[in-house]
């Protein structure tokens, strides 16, 4: 079997089970909306307050709705989504070349994931839990990859965002930064992958000039190529859904992946080390 087609078949069946898993959840929303309907029906109807009905059913439908929405968007484990992103083509192995003209046996692509609502989706929400344990009040998704990822976090949760210009304006209003900010907020940087580090100590750099503070940053994967280390050296903390080792263990557990290729992909992270200032 090609690997494109084994992708294919990979993505129905991740698309059967979320299918499966969203319909038994809202089987039991619907159950306990029922339930508690019927139990204000009958309040109600005990003390002849029709107000108490009606008040009650419209805060029992948007508590239900919401929770509903919820519900069908998480549960999701960490291992699943991994199977997901490599059976959508976002995990590319070979000889591949990368930024700055650098080899590696393993590429990590975010940008088929446009054309995947529901995994976009699901990025969102974990990157979401991550970004919930640290201070923000804005954010920041470094282009352009991490832009439509930092878009529906921002609308998920009422969060204000910034926009980062690959390079300034040269007419009207000549921003590097398109948005409504404060001086001093806190900004979080939210990118796809972490490699040497450098693409968001420059991103950081940009924001501080402009008068926002950053401290952290949330992502993807990070590579463990001492990137992590850069950043923090310039004072940017980075928290990550996955580590390549971690991702790379999922995946060969999965069957995605071969264990000559794992270790293929262990060899190169220890060999491909950047240093720890930018």
């Amino acid at each position: 079997m090609m690997p494109q087609e084994r992708q294919r078949n990979g993505m129905k069946r991740n698309d059967q089970l979320c299918t499966e898993r969203e319909r038994t959840i809202r089987t039991g929303n619907a159950r306990m909306y029922y339930f508690c309907l019927h139990a204000i029906w009958r309040v109600s109807l005990y003390t002849k307050q029709r107000p108490i009905q009606l008040a009650g059913e419209r805060y029992l439908w948007k508590y239900w709705t919401d929770f509903d929405r919820v519900l069908t968007m998480t549960g999701e484990s960490l291992e699943e989504l991994a199977v997901r992103l490599f059976d959508a083509g976002a995990v590319r192995l070979g000889d591949i070349e990368a930024k700055l003209g650098r080899r590696t046996p393993i590429y990590f692509d975010l940008r088929v994931i446009v054309s995947h609502p529901k995994l976009m989706m699901a990025i969102c929400r974990q990157l979401q839990t991550l970004a919930n344990e640290i201070p923000h009040d804005i954010l920041c998704g470094i282009p352009y990859a991490a832009l439509p990822f930092a878009a529906v976090m921002s609308v998920n949760t009422n969060t204000p965002m910034i926009m980062m210009r690959k390079e300034t304006k040269l007419y009207a209003t000549k921003k590097i930064l398109e948005g409504v900010f404060e001086k001093d907020q806190k900004c979080l940087i939210i990118e796809d992958v972490v490699t040497s580090g450098g693409t968001i100590s420059e991103a950081a750099k940009t924001i501080r000039a402009e008068g926002l503070q950053v401290a952290h940053a949330v992502v993807v994967l990070e590579r463990e190529q001492g990137g992590a280390n850069v950043l923090k050296a310039n004072g940017v903390h980075v928290k990550s859904l996955y580590t390549m080792t971690n991702l790379v263990k999922i995946l060969r557990n999965a069957g995605r992946i071969s264990d000559e290729t794992a270790e293929i992909v262990s060899d190169h992270i220890k060999e491909c080390q950047f240093g720890y200032s930018v």
